[in-house]
């Protein structure tokens, strides 16, 4: 009753308070919403919101505070529409909003609304968002704001591992924020900094680091009443507990997320939670299980329209599928993701749908367009950064090399695999085994100190090496 009565004031106010009397009551509604996480709530009520600014004001108002007002829901609605990475109007939401900032002095009011702007995946399309994010904190630093300048470190931080892919600088800045939480007491603020910060480190293969990092995370939320900071918390946990092989962990701590998630009819995250749990089903080889969570995955995300996550859930549907030979069903889903991330920065995404099309072809016997989509995702996953998937297309190579009758370059590829900290366990053992094969062959004509050469060559190259043989 009380939201209600909040949300019939504030749409009295949009129709007759001033401008400069609803700007910090839009500031106050829309962390209330976010920080709720009530989402269709929010698309709801600032999409009207946004209807009734522009009837009222103008696309061009006169005014700062109208200029602010319209720039803060056309920044609204453009993150709303954020995960649809190929939407025009959302991008051009963003540009208008960011160009209407242009005529409001520096300060706390114009510091929030950059800070409400999401590019996405658009780094083609607007290569100053750098600069928005600069701004942003300079704007809070300057209205001597500590808890917006932490703020905008994490929100500059996770730009750069959205669509810069530099996860060593997204540390830092993550650092300073959570060094500024941390002076002055706010618990949730440094739990969310250090969580992602440990995602940071998962990113790169340190994943014993990231571990420790959030279970300290872990123990200081226990002691809060906080659940959407552990829903965030397990969801970063599970991924680490996937890359080290712990599987069994993994599943439990993402269902340890559903009943909440599914209470809170938080449809995006119990989409994102069937497709991680399927994904590990399918690394735990339970085909059936992995088929059926990414099913569901792909169905609440067709529904919604996101097509990122769309995206991965046919990977994921694709790969359960492969497991059991059912390529030709398979194929025409990993397409269809190709063709949503084909054109945006998600270069992970990229990389992962072209080494699964490299993986299917391989299987399939189709050697050459194996090869050509392990090296055009290999370029993606350097890119990204994202180095467990770097290396285990390295291992796909490693494969086709051998396929060809190339066993020292197979020899050389399978060496760097299984010596690099990032590989995953399953990848690793997979690799192992194979190097083991091959230089049984292999000491049928090479001596041992030929052979350890080699190795060794491998091991010392460069992950970014290879694409240039």
């Amino acid at each position: 009753a009380e939201i209600e009565e909040i949300r019939a004031a504030w749409i009295w106010g949009l129709e007759h308070a001033p401008a400069e009397s609803l700007v910090q009551p839009a500031i106050s509604l829309y962390l209330f919403y976010n920080y709720s996480s009530r989402l269709l709530e929010r698309i709801e009520i600032f999409r009207r919101s946004l209807e009734m600014v522009l009837q009222r004001f103008g696309k061009e108002p006169e005014s700062q505070w109208g200029k602010a007002l319209v720039a803060m829901m056309k920044a609204i609605e453009a993150g709303t529409q954020f995960y649809d990475i190929n939407n025009e109007t959302s991008r051009q939401l963003a540009e208008e909003s960011y160009s209407l900032t242009r005529g409001i002095p520096a300060g706390y009011m114009k510091a929030v609304i950059l800070h409400m702007l999401n590019f996405g995946y658009y780094v083609q399309d607007l290569p100053s968002a750098m600069d928005v994010y600069r701004e942003c904190l300079h704007a809070y630093q300057d209205a001597g704001d500590r808890w917006g300048t932490a703020n905008a470190y994490g929100t500059w931080a996770s730009l750069m591992m959205q669509r810069e892919y530099d996860p060593d600088l997204a540390a830092h800045l993550y650092r300073q924020a959570a060094s500024i939480y941390r002076e002055f007491g706010d618990t949730i603020g440094l739990a969310g900094s250090l969580n992602d910060l440990s995602f940071t480190r998962y990113w790169v293969g340190e994943y014993i680091e990231a571990r420790e990092i959030i279970l300290e995370v872990k123990a200081m939320l226990e002691k809060l009443d906080n659940p959407w900071s552990m829903v965030w918390l397990r969801e970063t946990l599970g991924q680490i507990e996937v890359d080290l092989g712990n599987y069994e962990s993994a599943i439990n701590t993402y269902m340890e997320n559903m009943p909440f998630l599914l209470e809170m009819g938080q449809r995006y995250l119990v989409a994102l939670h069937y497709d991680c749990i399927g994904y590990v089903e399918f690394l735990r080889q339970d085909y059936v299980k992995a088929e059926d969570y990414a099913r569901q995955a792909l169905e609440i995300y067709r529904k919604l329209g996101n097509s990122n996550g769309t995206g991965m859930a046919l990977n994921n549907l694709g790969d359960s599928l492969v497991a059991v030979s059912k390529f030709d069903e398979a194929e025409p889903l990993y397409k269809e993701a190709l063709e949503i991330f084909t054109g945006s920065s998600n270069y992970w995404a990229l990389a992962k749908t072209h080494k699964n099309l490299g993986r299917l072809y391989f299987m399939k016997g189709d050697r050459h367009s194996s090869k050509e989509y392990y090296r055009t995702g290999y370029g993606y996953g350097l890119e990204s950064n994202r180095l467990a998937e770097v290396l285990e297309m390295l291992y796909g190579l490693a494969q086709l090399d051998a396929a060809e009758g190339d066993l020292e370059e197979a020899l050389e590829k399978l060496a760097q695999v299984i010596s690099h900290k990032a590989t995953t366990p399953d990848v690793h053992n997979a690799a192992k085994k194979f190097l083991e094969e091959i230089e049984t062959t292999l000491q049928q004509t090479m001596d041992s100190e030929r052979i350890c050469e080699v190795r060794t060559r491998g091991q010392e190259k460069d992950l970014g090496e290879w694409l240039s043989e």
